[in-house]
């Protein structure tokens, strides 16, 4: 027996310390864990490259520009006084109808605001609600406005990409009230509840230009072949009023990110 195995046996310490035994082992011993530790640690380890290399400088985070607050210092806007605050919700409400009742057949359109305002605006008088519904109606009825809701056109309309302001890239980001594009021309419309309205451009907030002045320039890189035109549409009046090229680029110009 010994014999056949011979080769496949290896001399050991007997357990007990007193002399050798052949043991028979199918595979190979396995080198005991301290000694295999000892052998690697003698040999040179390569330390892959990005270990020992500094990491790249990241670079500098985008500012992002709204173009509802463009030019505006966060810090100097005022708390909003109630007056105020019920202005910016007749405001919204306005919004959400001129957004919605244009999908709405023209003879369902006084319900369907009547029954929106009732919901939404609860905390606005009658007077008031009536007031922005018929508002909303002759905007929507009059021949002038025809253009921003034929075919073609969309409703809240949002707007990424990137400019280089002032030597110094930065993110734009915004939602235009009402996009009009056709094959020669892009009109770009933004609703405006002011009160009262102004009726020239002297009297419009800066910021409502360089609003459209942002939206203008990236529109320029999405149509490059077209005429972007800019508008303001009054809601009160209603009245659309829209911006020379001029004064588009005039506050483009003016803008220098914080």
């Amino acid at each position: 027996m010994s014999d056949a195995l011979a080769d496949e046996c290896v001399k050991e310490p007997a357990d007990d310390g007193d002399g050798e035994v052949l043991r028979y082992r199918k595979y190979a011993a396995v080198e005991p864990a301290r000694e295999r530790t000892e052998t690697m640690a003698e040999e040179a380890i390569e330390l892959p490259p990005w270990l020992t290399t500094d990491a790249p400088a990241e670079k500098p985070a985008l500012h992002s520009v709204t173009p509802s607050s463009a030019g505006e210092e966060e810090a100097q806007r005022p708390s909003l006084s109630a007056g105020a605050t019920a202005a910016l919700l007749r405001g919204a409400l306005t919004h959400r109808l001129l957004q919605s009742l244009p999908d709405i057949p023209p003879a369902r359109r006084a319900v369907a605001a009547a029954d929106y305002l009732a919901r939404a605006g609860g905390r606005l008088t009658t007077e008031e609600r009536d007031e922005i519904a018929g508002q909303v109606m002759r905007l929507l009825d009059h021949p002038r406005f025809a253009a921003l809701y034929r075919l073609g056109s969309r409703a809240e309309v949002p707007l990424v990409g990137k400019l280089t302001l002032d030597g110094r890239m930065v993110r734009v980001s915004g939602q235009i009230d009402r996009l009009v594009v056709n094959a020669d021309a892009v009109l770009i419309a933004d609703f405006k509840t002011n009160r009262p309205a102004p009726r020239r451009i002297e009297e419009v907030p800066p910021t409502y230009v360089t609003q459209l002045a942002l939206y203008r320039t990236l529109l320029n890189r999405l149509y490059p072949s077209r005429d972007v035109r800019c508008a303001l549409v009054w809601t009160e009046t209603p009245d659309l009023m829209e911006i020379s090229a001029e004064a588009l680029d005039a506050a483009l110009a003016r803008l220098k990110p914080a």
